[in-house]
């Protein structure tokens, strides 16, 4: 490992921190720099597994240092699309890591005279660069993390928060620009180029897919640590999970006095990994004497057999089982508040990209089909936390209110007639959403449905778009007993059948009753209307 001089990261970021604004462009690091002080930031061998102090100081002044300049100078000021290039295979195509000089605008990036690697460890072969897939590869293990792995997740979180804000910022920019800029006079369409060359649409267009690029994107939006997530995004650094010894020298932490012939071995037989070399059931025991025998074997379980058990525990599906906690009041099934606004947040993002340039990636109603594909069976506390509009904020109304209406034709039954206005409406609402249930039996899936409702009643009342009217009370109402009716009807109860759907029922109730109170309490009425009487 080489020297990592923490005060020379500091000195930087008070020379950015003052000065006019040419002075501060004039001191942004070179890309090879910013690619290097990222991995500094999550690199396990400067956080989780750092032993002297000074590489955890430069681990987080590091990333200050990269939020920072991205908001003294911005992404493409930074030159943050230069300098986070995954080039894991872009070596071998394209024979350096870097653009030259010439090409440093095109990528978004300012001019730099030095663009030659650094001839350090961490900025080359062991570089986050160097060792992960493509992004995706990086939010998938990190999302793990967040799951099963919170100490690397600390890290992960901080990084990923900070990729966020230069994504999204890069986006802004470069949106701006492109709706800045006059239309081709001989075509009726402007150049995407300015959009293309962001750094999100290069992470999407650059990933490393074997089943489907975008499949790919959401899988890795979505990991849950489980196996299967597990195993298509791997850890990022090697050893990552590896912790860092407080005291190598395993012989200094024996305790106890030793001595063979009295038949005092310390702690040595009392270790976890202690494995018997002979049957037990072997040993002759004295006349008389007590079992001593047994009790050692019970006591002793085998390293193997405890670590496929741990394995086990950790990688089950949910259901497997099928105890209640384990699927359907289990809080954390994508991690805590903090993943799930990080999802939410990506989410948006490619919501924003394809938006914008659908013929570059996927059309709204495609990408809106998948995230129907992977929120539609969540169970339902982290269901309702991606669908509400009051936990998680990163989703404008407008796109809450698209996921929201696409989850519902999903979720609800057949007689739920269509309808031809584009956006949400509250006669929309009212005819064609809140009367009806869920096109199964199923207790869960009605909850979803009344949680989906309840949502778009707080989306419509918080825009104005909503008033209390007699007409509205009267779906609300149809809608809870229709939705509770057929919840009911479900006969074939297991006892872990009957579990869930106490569970489900509970939420089916106490949303009914706060849309309830929405209408009769909170929603504004709807003005009385006047009539002309006309005298004879």
């Amino acid at each position: 490992m080489p020297y990592i001089d923490s005060q020379a990261i500091s000195l930087l970021l008070s020379i950015l921190s003052s000065g006019s604004t040419a002075s501060r462009t004039a001191f942004v690091p070179p890309p090879p720099y910013l690619a290097l002080a990222a991995t500094l930031a999550v690199h396990p061998t400067t956080t989780t597994r750092s032993k002297p102090e000074e590489y955890r100081q430069a681990s987080n002044s590091a990333l200050q240092l990269l939020k920072l300049i991205n908001k003294l100078v911005g992404p493409l000021g930074g030159g943050f699309g230069t300098a986070f290039v995954f080039d894991r295979y872009a070596n071998l195509r394209n024979g350096g890591r870097y653009a030259a000089d010439g090409d440093a605008s095109k990528s978004g990036g300012i001019s730099h005279m030095q663009m030659d690697p650094l001839n350090l460890d961490l900025a080359q072969g062991n570089s986050l660069w160097s060792h992960a897939e493509d992004f995706w590869q990086v939010v998938g293990w990190a999302l793990n993390c967040s799951v099963l792995h919170p100490k690397r997740w600390t890290r992960w979180y901080l990084f990923l928060q900070f990729m966020c804000d230069i994504l999204e910022d890069d986006w802004r920019e470069r949106e701006k620009q492109f709706k800045a800029t006059p239309a081709n006079s001989t075509k009726s369409n402007k150049s995407c180029s300015v959009l293309t060359e962001s750094l999100i649409f290069n992470y999407i267009s650059t990933t490393s897919s074997y089943t489907g690029r975008d499949r790919r994107i959401l899988k890795a939006i979505f990991a849950d640590g489980s196996q299967t997530s597990i195993n298509e995004y791997r850890e990022v650094f090697n050893n990552e999970l590896k912790e860092l010894l407080k005291d190598t020298d395993q012989m200094s932490g024996r305790k106890g006095d030793v001595n063979i012939d009295e038949g005092a071995y310390g702690d040595y037989l009392d270790g976890a990994d202690y494995e018997e070399e002979e049957e037990l059931d072997a040993i002759p025991k004295p006349s008389g004497g007590p079992d001593i025998a047994e009790p050692s074997r019970a006591k002793r379980q085998r390293r193997s057999t405890r670590k496929k058990a741990e394995a086990n525990a950790i990688f089950s599906e949910p259901g497997d089982e099928a105890p209640i906690s384990a699927k359907y009041d289990k809080l954390d099934h994508l991690g805590s508040l903090q993943s799930l606004t990080i999802r939410q947040r990506l989410l948006h993002l490619l919501s924003c990209v394809s938006n914008t340039i659908p013929e570059h990636f996927m059309s709204l109603d495609k990408l809106y089909s998948f995230y129907v594909e992977f929120i539609r069976h969540l169970p339902l506390p982290t269901f309702q936390l991606l669908v509400s509009p009051s936990v998680l904020t990163h989703f404008p109304p407008a796109c809450q209110t698209t996921l929201c209406e696409m989850l519902l034709f999903n979720l609800l039954e057949n007689a739920a007639p269509g309808s031809s206005e584009k956006y949400l409406s509250q006669n929309k609402l009212e005819r064609c959403f809140l009367p009806f249930a869920s096109n199964t039996n199923s207790m869960i899936d009605n909850a979803k449905v009344s949680i989906l409702l309840e949502s778009l009643i707080r989306l419509l009342a918080a825009n104005g778009l909503l008033l209390a009217r007699p007409t509205l009370t009267a779906a609300v109402e149809e809608g809870i007993g229709h939705r509770a009716e057929k919840a009911q009807n479900d006969l074939k109860r297991s006892h872990n059948k009957k579990l869930t759907e106490e569970f489900g029922w509970v939420w089916l109730i106490e949303s009914g009753e706060r849309m309830v109170y929405l209408v009769n309490k909170i929603i504004p009425k709807e003005p009385a209307r006047e009539y002309i009487v006309l005298e004879p």
